[in-house]
């Protein structure tokens, strides 16, 4: 990150300093060049970004005796779809749902990721039902049959990656 300030004002020279997230303390170079009797401060800023610093504040901030500036920008970190998750009303996090015939179930496929997964339930090869730019997707069966047993799999995809997690949903007889 490149934090610059142009001034024509000869004299005490501003000091450049980041505000970084609290634990990624700031490694910055400085340099001043001068067009005419433009100075021009830089200070650059090296920063490896991680997953933690998503949503993170990032400032510079010119300092000189009796006066300061600043500048925020927001910290968007893009990630790949991962910590894939399958819940029911029946089990939290399972990759096993039993459900007598006849009655209703719900489940849910959740994702962490940026910028948001889509996501697609597949059965048999065949797309269920599907939504963009969401990182959850239900799966809703109405009324049960055994038909519906089998292996069911959530597919979350992004610009950075691929995440799938399959369940198994089996129907009791009554």
């Amino acid at each position: 990150m490149t934090c610059s300030f142009s001034t024509t004002c000869d004299g005490t020279a501003p000091t450049l300093t980041w505000v970084t997230p609290a634990d990624e303390p700031p490694s910055a170079s400085h340099s001043v060049t001068q067009q005419g009797d433009t100075l021009t401060y830089t200070s650059v800023l090296s920063l490896t970004p991680a997953l933690k610093h998503h949503g993170q504040n990032l400032t510079c901030r010119v300092t000189y005796p009796t006066v300061s500036s600043e500048q925020t920008l927001t910290l968007t970190v893009e990630y790949a779809p991962r910590n894939l998750s399958i819940t029911s009303h029946h089990d939290a996090n399972s990759s096993r749902v039993i459900v007598k015939e006849g009655n209703f179930a719900a489940i849910l496929c959740s994702v962490q990721s940026f910028p948001a997964s889509n996501l697609t339930w597949v059965h048999l090869g065949v797309t269920l039902n599907t939504t963009c730019s969401s990182n959850e997707l239900w799966m809703e069966f109405p009324q049960l049959t055994r038909q519906d047993a089998g292996v069911y799999q959530c597919v979350a995809v992004n610009e950075h990656g691929t995440a799938e997690r399959d369940v198994t949903l089996t129907v009791e007889c009554e």
